[in-house]
């Protein structure tokens, strides 16, 4: 389907998809047109090494917490949402992120 949209604001991409687009200039002279591919991957990061060990007991409150994962991550949205909790307490337990994240 071929049809102008006129778009000044985010454009929510939910499915991996081709974007076609063109830009106009002030005196209406319009660009080539662009296309730029998404690829959604809805598949999640799995954990392949936490450090300290699952269900590890006794560790100082100092030591580094270290989780790597099946494939490189990126810092995201949600990023903020990570939060380690208590198993007896139920209770997040506050935690400081590392100066030197690596995470891109």
């Amino acid at each position: 389907m071929n049809f102008l949209l006129f778009h000044n604001n985010y454009i929510k991409i939910s499915s991996s998809n081709i974007l076609k687009y063109i830009a106009l200039d002030l005196v209406g002279n319009k660009s080539p047109v662009y296309s730029q591919t998404y690829t959604i991957n809805k598949i999640t990061p799995k954990i392949v090494k936490p450090n300290p060990e699952y269900c590890a007991i006794n560790i100082p409150l100092t030591k580094p917490l270290t989780i790597t994962f099946n494939e490189n991550i990126l810092k995201g949205i949600n990023y903020n949402n990570i939060y380690v909790k208590n198993l007896n307490t139920g209770k997040p337990v506050h935690i400081y992120p590392n100066q030197y994240p690596k995470i891109h």
